[in-house]
C-alpha cells in the first residue's frame, strides 16, 4: 500500500533551463535586429526624401506655387518623422510622400516650360528694333531652329536673327545659370564651322525672366549680350553704352 501510495503522487512541475532561456533571448535578439534594419531602411528612405525636396528647393526659383507644395511636402516629411513608430503606416505615408515629389517634379518641369514660352514671346516682341538702337539691322527672325552638322551632332537654336552679314543667336531661359552660359559658348563655337556661321559674322545673347547677378555679370564677361525682363517688357543689357558683345 505505501509504495502504491508514492507511485500516485502529482510530479513536480520542470521549472526553466538554460536553453529556454537562451531560445528566448535570441529570439528576442532576432526581432531587435529586425526592428533596427527596418528602421535603418526607413531612415534612408526619409534622408533620399529629404534630398529630393532640398534639391527642389534648389532650383524652383521664385515660384509661388512650387513653394505651396514644397512646404506641403515638408510638413509631411515632418510628420512621418513624428509618426515612424507604426513602420507599416510609415511605408507607405513614404510611397505617398515620393509619389508626391514624383508629381511635383513633373510640374515644376511644364512650369519651367510655360515661363520658357513666355519669357520668348516678350523677347520676340520688339527685339529687333532694340538691336537696331545698338547698331544693328536684323530683318528675319528664326525659332527653334535646330542645325545638324556632318557627323549628325546636332544643336538647337532658340531664336536667331540675321540680315545676311551678321546673325544673333539667343538662348532664352527662364532663370538662366552660368552652365547656360557655357552651354551657349559650345553652341556657338560648333555653328562657326557650319554653313551660313561660318560665312557671318556671328554673336550671342542670352534672355531671361529672373537673372541672377552672378549669372549676369558671367554673361557679360563672357561676350553675350544679356535680355532680361523689365516690366512687362524686354531690355537689352549696354553698362551705360559701354558694352560690345563678343564676334565669333
Amino acid at each position: 500500500m505505501a509504495k502504491q501510495s508514492v507511485l500516485n503522487q502529482p510530479q513536480p512541475q520542470r521549472g526553466l533551463t538554460f536553453d529556454d532561456v537562451w531560445a528566448a533571448l535570441m529570439e528576442t535578439r532576432a526581432r531587435q535586429e529586425e526592428t533596427a534594419l527596418q528602421m535603418k531602411e526607413t531612415d534612408r528612405e526619409l534622408k533620399e526624401t529629404g534630398r529630393l525636396v532640398k534639391e527642389l528647393t534648389k532650383n524652383m526659383g521664385g515660384m509661388q506655387e512650387t513653394d505651396r507644395e514644397l512646404k506641403e511636402t515638408g510638413r509631411l516629411v515632418k510628420e512621418l518623422t513624428k509618426n515612424m513608430g507604426g513602420m507599416q503606416e510609415t511605408d507607405r505615408e513614404l510611397k505617398e510622400t515620393g509619389r508626391l515629389v514624383k508629381e511635383l517634379t513633373k510640374n515644376m518641369g511644364g512650369l519651367n516650360n510655360r515661363i520658357g514660352d513666355i519669357v520668348e514671346q516678350l523677347v520676340s516682341s520688339g527685339i529687333l528694333s532694340r538691336f537696331k538702337e545698338l547698331g544693328y539691322t536684323f530683318d528675319k527672325m528664326s525659332r527653334n531652329t535646330v542645325v545638324i552638322g556632318p557627323n549628325g551632332d546636332r544643336r538647337e537654336v532658340d531664336m536667331e536673327l540675321h540680315n545676311g552679314q551678321d546673325i544673333m543667336l539667343i538662348e532664352i531661359k527662364a532663370k538662366p545659370a552660368k552652365d547656360d552660359i557655357d552651354d551657349h559658348a559650345e553652341r556657338i563655337t560648333f555653328l562657326k564651322n557650319l554653313g551660313k556661321y561660318q560665312e557671318n559674322n556671328v554673336y550671342g545673347a542670352i534672355a531671361g525672366a529672373v537673372f541672377p547677378a552672378n549669372v549676369k555679370a558671367y554673361a557679360l564677361k563672357s561676350g553675350f549680350y544679356v535680355i532680361e525682363q523689365s516690366g512687362d517688357t524686354m531690355r537689352i543689357e549696354t553698362l551705360g553704352g559701354t558694352f560690345k558683345g563678343k564676334k565669333w
